[in-house]
């Protein structure tokens, strides 16, 4: 129904942001972590590309920096007992080729340790979506997520020198993580 939502950003959190469009209303966009964690400031302007979902008790807007990225939202919605919350913790946890990997080479493990996805809940995952997925792009997934987590330090008071060398710090000693891992990890680091 609603494609995006293009105006400037009045309030962020890790679950959800206040666009002003231009007609003054403000619409409460709910984002996954990784939008939370670019670091957007307050007063600036943001377009999200939305997917409005409508429940028997709610209405709900999502709001994703990317195309792919709510569209994948939308496939992992079609999957039978994934709802909106799933779906956008998975989208939120893991950046977007890296969770495109995941589920093309049914990584069951990997999708476990997105908060709230079981064992179960992941194998019927890679099970209904594995054939409709989009191609990845490898090499790009650690170049994101490292930046991802550069503009969350930065975003959190951290100064970009010392956010950088955590975070590269963090990625040498660990391979396979995800965004909020990687996050939790360097602010140990900048203490």
């Amino acid at each position: 129904m609603y494609e995006y939502v293009r105006g400037t950003l009045v309030e962020i959190s890790p679950s959800h942001a206040i666009i002003e469009t231009s007609n003054g209303i403000g619409w409460k966009v709910f984002i996954p972590f990784s939008n939370f964690s670019l670091g957007q400031a307050i007063g600036s302007p943001i377009c999200l590309y939305t997917s409005f979902i409508i429940r028997e008790n709610s209405q709900s807007l999502f709001g994703f920096s990317s195309r792919p990225e709510r569209d994948l939202f939308e496939q992992l919605l079609a999957v039978s007992g994934v709802g909106p919350k799933t779906a956008l913790s998975l989208v939120g946890h893991l950046e977007y080729n890296a969770l495109l990997c995941c589920l093309g080479s049914q990584d069951i493990q990997s999708l476990c340790r997105v908060p709230g996805i079981g064992k179960k809940t992941a194998e019927r995952i890679v099970l209904e979506i594995k054939d409709k997925l989009p191609p990845s792009q490898p090499g790009i997934g650690v170049h994101v997520l490292r930046h991802d987590a550069i503009r969350a330090l930065v975003h959190l008071g951290y100064g970009e020198n010392l956010a950088q060398k955590a975070v590269t710090t963090v990625l040498k000693t660990r391979e396979d993580i995800d965004l909020s891992s990687l996050i939790t990890f360097a602010l140990k680091e900048c203490l």
